[in-house]
């Protein structure tokens, strides 16, 4: 099926204030204004099965039923924390400062740790780790302003616990799994549910190569997953780059394109073909069906794909 080039309203996606608990490696939260209209909302299981940074379940309208889900522990702490005890977790937060030092001693393997610090100490590594995340593998730098760079990252840390207000509301009602993507995506698939799908990226689409992720998928995994997403009664969006093995285990599903983005390169602007994100679908995104009901008989409802 021919790539179509998504056509985005200017704004698409920022409803909501573009929601984003932390910088996550290979997080959408770039990527919003694209995604967003691409996923329907007349389901009502939405399932992120890669959940990451959850930045497109936080910027998305509450579904009847969600359900989230990471391999990454430190992942599935911090937003179980967040959404069950947010206030002690901010009010930590309140009192860490941007620091060298509390980068440091934000050792995640302590043993003994409660959820609450091991969350706080979680979210410290997360946002002020320099180029980069937890979701990649290697030591992170700690991030700071140098001179002459000014980029306001400690004034930014201080808005933190109103921001994760907001999160945690948002995360109500919002089921918190850590289980293999595979499992999760069996064990929730209906007729009513739609998951948007963001794994690690094919390693021949990736710019540099190389492992990058504490959790890698090589091809076999790749299609393994690709035998499971095309079995499936839901709807699917998954995220990707373009690679000759989705070309071909995807070929006759729906291939949109996001607009080229713009990046810098030496005092001048030129568009990044390279990391084109890419959404295949196993559905039309532009047409969907009137909204069911949670309690609607949906055994006689034919699969979208």
């Amino acid at each position: 099926m021919p790539a179509r080039t998504a056509e985005v309203p200017v704004g698409a996606g920022e409803e909501m204030g573009k929601q984003c608990a932390f910088p996550w490696y290979g997080g959408k939260q770039f990527h919003l204004g694209f995604l967003l209209p691409l996923i329907p909302r007349d389901a009502i299981h939405y399932v992120e099965p890669f959940g990451g940074a959850a930045s497109v379940l936080l910027n998305l309208p509450r579904y009847q039923l969600e359900t989230f889900n990471d391999l990454l522990g430190g992942v599935v702490t911090f937003f179980r924390v967040l959404r069950d005890n947010p206030d002690e977790l901010i009010a930590k937060l309140e009192l860490t400062p941007w620091s060298r030092e509390e980068f440091e001693l934000a050792d995640l393997q302590e043993e003994g740790l409660l959820d609450v610090e091991l969350a706080r100490r979680f979210l410290v590594r997360a946002r002020q780790a320099y180029n980069g995340s937890l979701a990649q593998r290697g030591r992170r730098a700690w991030k700071y302003d140098a001179r002459g760079k000014v980029s306001g990252v400690a004034k930014r840390w201080v808005d933190i616990p109103r921001r994760l207000a907001r999160i945690s509301e948002r995360l109500q009602g919002v089921q918190i799994e850590n289980r293999p993507a595979l499992d999760v995506i069996r064990r929730h698939d209906a007729r009513h549910t739609v998951f948007y799908v963001d794994p690690p990226y094919v390693h021949s689409a990736r710019v540099g190569g190389g492992n990058r992720y504490q959790h890698e998928m090589n091809d076999d995994d790749h299609r393994d997953l690709a035998d499971l997403l095309r079995s499936l009664r839901g709807r699917v969006v998954l995220s990707g780059y373009r690679n000759d093995l989705y070309d071909q285990w995807y070929a006759d599903w729906r291939r949109i394109e996001a607009p080229a983005k713009k990046v810098p390169s030496r005092n001048r602007f030129k568009e990044n073909k390279a990391n084109t994100e890419i959404v295949w679908c196993n559905f039309d995104p532009y047409h969907t069906p009137a909204t069911p009901s949670l309690f609607e008989d949906t055994s006689q409802r034919t699969s979208p794909v």
